[in-house]
């Protein structure tokens, strides 16, 4: 478990942001804060994570944060599908005739998700954001 934590952790300061504006952008980061608070509320317990409204919501919750030094919208497609090239997770792409591909879900590689599990049984993610039951 030490290592698939330590290979989490080295993954996690290597993530590719975009720098042009002279900071980090902060969509991956905030995306990722939220699936971990969803991991340890219950409210995500598979390594399948859809695109939902929750996830959103999550996600906003965290953009907000940093919101003033973005001037663009917070997307979450974005860092959704390209944390994809960070190997945090994989890309489920849904194929429709005639359409573009689309990712709507992806799949948190298994050591990440045996890592998330691991924090959450030990508490060592702080929660943040409540939901009501």
């Amino acid at each position: 478990m030490a290592d698939h934590g330590q290979a989490l952790l080295q993954k996690l300061r290597q993530l590719k942001t975009d720098r042009s504006r002279g900071d980090p952008a902060p969509q991956k980061p905030s995306l990722l804060l939220a699936v971990m608070d969803m991991t340890e509320s219950g409210r995500l317990s598979s390594p399948v994570v859809p695109l939902s409204a929750k996830l959103t919501y999550q996600f906003l919750t965290y953009w907000h944060i940093v919101a003033h030094r973005r001037k663009a919208p917070p997307d979450i497609r974005v860092p959704f599908h390209h944390l994809s090239g960070d190997d945090i997770w994989e890309a489920l792409v849904k194929s429709v005739p005639g359409a573009i591909d689309f990712m709507d879900w992806t799949e948190i590689g298994p050591w990440a998700w045996e890592v998330l599990q691991f924090v959450k049984k030990q508490h060592l993610i702080p929660h943040r954001t409540k939901w009501p039951n």
